[in-house]
């Protein structure tokens, strides 16, 4: 399952994988759990953004494990009642190490997952600079390619 601000980019997560796709609203919990059965054992945390921690606490199960690798740039308060009174572990990753990489390769080379959904596109280096302007107005783009050699 996969949880984002806004749903642009819910048809990406379910076609790279998730069995389910909702906004963070305040029916967040409630649907989880719907789809779940029961709220998740472990919850992982990309977005890297202040209140993620305390939503991931009200999120998880009991003695549920948070997993944190959005990473956060700034303070990130945590109401500690929550994650004390249900025992919650947080574990901060550091992500891309040479070994995730080549499980990665591995795990697209043999076809198990698929990157093209969030491939928008080739495009010439000299095109760089137009194209971020883009990606910061356009919400729906996702990953582009740049082509040292055209």
């Amino acid at each position: 399952m996969a949880c984002a601000r806004t749903d642009r980019h819910a048809d990406r997560a379910i076609a790279m994988g998730a069995t389910a796709f909702f906004t963070n609203d305040e029916n967040l919990r409630q649907n989880f759990i719907r789809h779940a059965g029961g709220p998740p054992e472990i919850v992982i945390e990309c977005a890297g953004v202040p209140g993620m921690l305390d939503l991931c606490s009200d999120l998880v199960a009991r003695r549920g494990r948070v997993i944190v690798a959005g990473g956060c740039n700034g303070v990130d308060p945590l109401k500690v009642l929550t994650p004390l009174c249900k025992e919650i572990s947080f574990q901060f990753v550091i992500c891309y190490s040479i070994r995730e990489f080549a499980l990665a390769e591995q795990l697209i080379a043999s076809g198990r997952i698929d990157p093209m959904p969030m491939y928008d596109g080739l495009i010439p280096l000299h095109e760089l600079p137009a194209r971020f302007e883009e990606l910061r107005r356009d919400k729906n783009a996702c990953k582009v390619m740049v082509d040292l050699d055209a």
